[in-house]
């Protein structure tokens, strides 16, 4: 079959193999979103370093922030948790909603950056801890947990042929992103600057996944490399 994208305006063909698996030809990434497939990793890599922090770089910020609020090490403990969880829980509906086309890659990183910033104001100004479960626990763990789904899926729709290294590369940048910020909380964070530094962290790591987001575009369903 022959036909028009109505985005890209580049006639392309759908070919259907033996064990009914279809691949659209005809296209190239530069037709779709003019410029090179590449950028849909370099852009991705920066969303999942800018979402890092909140879970690996946080427990550099307990002391701080147990000495800043008077919260337990038990509600500091919590507080990860609820962001765990809200982080995996919405995997799974969030790529239910990227696949049928109901969330947008841009819409999903946007959400992510808000949720982002929020995270760190109420691990700055929070009045009491449970508006941190609520912003850093929830929805920072929702934000997060869309940005990694948004990021992993557009490397694999770009790179359907080999999805391992790209991926890895990707899923690398939600661990090492966060080593600045270990460095930054352990080392020159405390009492007389804490609200300073997290503000300015959850701008920085907003900003990054918001930029990166700003740039995510789909290929169309089915989309196959020509040159493969």
């Amino acid at each position: 079959m022959t036909t028009t994208d109505t985005l890209s305006h580049v006639p392309f063909r759908e070919v259907t193999d033996r064990n009914g698996r279809v691949y659209r030809l005809g296209e190239s990434d530069r037709d779709i979103m003019r410029r090179p497939r590449w950028t849909m990793v370099l852009f991705p890599w920066i969303g999942m370093m800018g979402i890092s922090s909140s879970e690996y770089a946080f427990t550099s910020a307990e002391e701080t922030l147990h000495d800043a609020h008077l919260w337990a090490s038990g509600h500091i403990f919590w507080l990860m948790g609820v962001w765990i969880f809200f982080q995996a829980a919405v995997a799974f509906p969030a790529g239910q909603l990227r696949e049928s086309g109901r969330l947008p890659a841009r819409s999903a990183m946007m959400l992510g950056a808000l949720g982002t910033l929020l995270g760190y104001l109420s691990l700055a100004y929070a009045p009491h801890v449970i508006v941190a479960y609520f912003g850093f626990g929830m929805f920072s763990g929702i934000g997060a947990g869309l940005v990694y789904a948004t990021c992993v899926n557009m490397v694999g729709k770009w790179y359907p042929e080999r999805k391992g290294g790209k991926t890895g590369m990707v899923n690398g940048g939600f661990a090492y992103g966060s080593v600045p910020f270990v460095f930054l909380f352990t080392s020159y964070m405390d009492l007389s600057n804490y609200q300073g530094v997290l503000v300015s962290v959850g701008v920085v790591c907003c900003a990054a996944v918001a930029v990166a987001g700003w740039f995510f575009k789909d290929p169309p369903k089915n989309w196959w490399p020509g040159h493969v």
